[in-house]
Formats: C-alpha cells, structure tokens, sequence
C-alpha cells in the first residue's frame, strides 16, 4: 500500500478552519458535555483538507453562539455535506479517546483510543454518519435517518401513476374466453350416445 501523508483539519473554531500535519493536531476535550464544534477531521491530502476545510467552516460560522447539538447537527444536514467525501474508505468517528476525530485508518483510531476505559468509537463507510455521529457525541438515539422520504426518489406524478394502474388492470384482466369446437375424442362420444338412443 502507498503511503499516504495525512492531514488534519479543524472546523468550529474561533478564527476560523486549520489545516495541520499528521502529527500536529492541536487538543480538543473529549465527552458528551462538550460543545459539538470545534471537531477535527483526518484527510488524505492537502487538497482534501482543504475541501473539507472550504465546505463545513462556513457551515459553522453561520451557527449562533451556543447553538446545541441538535442545531449543530441541522445546520450540517445539507447535500453538500452528505456527499463531502463520499466513497472514499472507512471513517472511524471517535468520541471519547485522546483526541476525538474522525480517523481515516484504524491504526490511528487505535492509537487515540489509548487507555480509556470506556471510549466510543464508531466504524462506518459514510463520512456523514461518522460527521453526524461526532456532532451529536454518540448518542445514538440523536442519530438522524440515512435518507428521507424526498431523498429515496422522485415522487411519482399523478399521471405516471394512473397509467402503472391501468397497465395492471390490463394486465389482470381477463377476457372472455370464446367458445370453442369440440376435440374430436369429445365429439366421438357424443355422436355414440346419440346414436345409441
């Protein structure tokens, strides 16, 4: 495997994002009575920190003083978010462990893990749920759904409807059968018990 050389990026702090080297990450408190921002995030190049970087400060920017994990969360749940960094590996969100972020390799969600007791890491594919996961410090009943109803699909129109309707009453119904000619074998019994009355 190809090394990588990673980078971490820190967003909801005051001043804005910053892009640091593997081994340069700056503290951030750990538990779930920590405010959800500032949180830090492992990228495999300088060009994705910077996306990352570009894409979710803003985000935090907008947010009022104070806002709670909830509005933190809502104020994340945006398209541009969901598909930040989409198929690109394993995230691991790490909640509580020295220091809490979203780890892109095992090895590093390992080695943060430490010696705490009772950390709370989460491995999954989804950048999004790692992030969401993060901001709501892995409380899983806060955890939102993976897709809306507006998120599965074009909602059907009317008229698309009715016409799958009719082609199924189509396709079900039945038409009368015609009257058919008697086989031979049916015939040849019935001119016998004709003749033989």
């Amino acid at each position: 495997m190809a090394n990588t050389e990673y980078f971490w990026v820190v967003v909801g702090r005051d001043g804005g994002a910053y892009i640091y080297g593997s081994e340069d990450c700056p503290f951030i408190a750990c538990g779930h009575q920590k405010p959800a921002l500032p949180l830090a995030i492992q990228c495999q190049s300088s060009t994705e920190a910077r996306t990352v970087a570009r894409t979710l400060q803003p985000i935090a920017e907008s947010l009022p003083h104070g806002a709670d994990h909830a509005q933190v969360l809502a104020a994340f749940d945006i398209p541009s978010v969901r598909m930040l960094l989409e198929d690109r590996g394993d995230f691991y969100a790490l909640i509580i462990g020295s220091p809490p972020r979203i780890h892109r390799t095992l090895e590093s969600a390992a080695h943060a893990e430490g010696t705490f007791k009772y950390h709370i890491c989460r491995q999954t594919t989804s950048f999004w749920t790692a992030l969401a996961f993060m901001l709501i410090k892995g409380v899983t009943q806060c955890m939102p759904p993976m897709l809306t109803y507006k998120e599965m699909g074009e909602i059907p129109s009317q008229t698309t409807i009715d016409s799958l309707a009719e082609k199924l009453h189509h396709s079900l119904t039945l038409s009368p059968r015609s009257p058919q000619m008697p086989s031979t074998s049916s015939q040849a019994l019935s001119s016998m018990s004709t003749s033989t009355l």
